[in-house]
């Protein structure tokens, strides 16, 4: 090298550093523009700011009943040990959602999702505001996505609470959450299909700032990479597989998944649906909160989540009910497998009866059991069950 172009020192090093990504960056947006451009010759349009502009609002209500039904349990499945402070059955407004979408022109659309039964909280810090990106989309080869959405990580993330077919999400999902791999994130992803085929091999690739919403900016220098492949085969089977890396307080970290689900149609009136997911990965969460002396490195935190939740149908299609489901959500969850993590098993049955189509309006009966490897006392880690009623309508 020319000794007139080295950096003289550190600093000059990172200087240039930055330099080239940004550099690279603007080469990469510069790139876009110009593939966005590709086909202007052939159209005959000359202004596209309008076409197909629409704006669309749609809305959920999750209310629900609970009753504890374990001794000095409360509702929310903490141990309390003052029978006064004890709540053993509550009404409860869990989502009240608020979905606006709109769409641009034929390449960009936004989207924006509230949920207003957060101000139930007395503290609102990364609450409230779910969703709000705004994407482009080229062609179903090529659609990028900026802003706060959930990372393409699983099942869990690509299907909404109210088709989740279960009381709620998963306690893996929760926990990649707060570990900045699933819910809702802040970042950018880029993903379509891969091929042309009837049943196309779908791709995600994003970038997160992986320490969950509501910061209003990233509070380290890493990011949150990850990726997905996903295949649809015929027979009502879709198989995907993800990765993920990422660092905290200088120490890299990744997680991997892979998830299935599965139809079977028995006859026109009943099918059984399989629902299944795989995850595993260093815990950042559980090693950033740890008060073990000497501190372990971030390596021996890693976590182990799966679940599978079979869901049988009856199609009854009659005018106001139009089916009955009952599924039974098995669950396991280490948060640290290296250090004897306190293991947890959940089995949540449930009734549904489905009241209008897709779930428009519904009625759901069951319960979430709780049993872990070790009881700790006046904590949310000890056995319990909750018998739950809840009421779903959307719009």
């Amino acid at each position: 090298m020319n000794d007139n172009f080295a950096p003289s020192n550190l600093n000059d090093c990172l200087k240039l550093m930055k330099m080239k990504k940004i550099l690279l960056f603007s080469f990469v947006l510069f790139s876009l523009a110009i593939f966005a451009q590709n086909d202007s010759k052939k159209d005959t349009i000359s202004n596209y700011s309008k076409i197909l502009r629409n704006t669309s609002f749609s809305g959920l209500l999750q209310t629900r009943y609970l009753v504890s039904l374990t001794e000095n349990v409360d509702v929310n499945g903490v141990n309390i040990a003052d029978q006064q402070k004890l709540v053993t059955n509550s009404f409860n407004v869990r989502r009240a959602r608020f979905l606006l979408k709109s769409k641009i022109n034929d390449r960009f659309d936004l989207g924006m999702m509230l949920n207003f039964a957060e101000f139930n909280n007395s503290n609102l810090t990364g609450k409230v505001l779910e969703q709000a990106f705004v994407r482009y989309s080229h062609n179903k080869h090529l659609k990028i996505q900026l802003g706060q959405f959930r990372p393409y990580f699983g099942i869990e993330d690509e299907i909404p609470s109210e088709f989740i077919k279960s009381v709620d999400f998963s306690n893996g999902y929760y926990l990649l959450g707060k570990n900045g791999w699933q819910s809702f994130q802040t970042g950018i992803a880029v993903y379509g299909d891969v091929n042309n085929a009837k049943n196309p091999l779908k791709y995600y690739v994003g970038a997160t700032n992986g320490n969950s919403r509501g910061s209003e900016i990233d509070n380290d220098q890493s990011k949150h990479v990850y990726a997905r492949l996903e295949k649809d085969f015929k027979d009502d089977l879709k198989i995907g597989v993800n990765g993920g890396i990422g660092s905290y307080i200088n120490q890299s970290g990744n997680v991997i998944g892979a998830d299935v689900e599965k139809t079977f149609t028995i006859n026109p009136k009943w099918n059984l649906e399989i629902i299944s997911e795989y995850k595993e990965g260093n815990n950042f969460s559980e090693f950033g909160v740890s008060k073990l002396s000497p501190k372990p490195e971030l390596k021996d935190f890693r976590f182990r989540s799966f679940y599978i939740n079979p869901i049988i149908r009856y199609n009854l299609n009659s005018p106001r009910l139009r089916s009955i489901e009952f599924s039974n959500r098995y669950e396991y969850l280490n948060p640290n497998y290296q250090l004897e993590g306190n293991v947890r098993t959940t089995f949540t049955p449930m009734l549904t009866l489905e009241f209008a189509d897709q779930y428009f309006a519904c009625l759901q009966i069951g319960a979430m059991i709780d049993d872990y490897k070790r009881n700790i006392p006046l904590t949310s880690e000890y056995d319990h069950a909750t018998m739950f009623v809840q009421v779903q309508a959307r719009f």
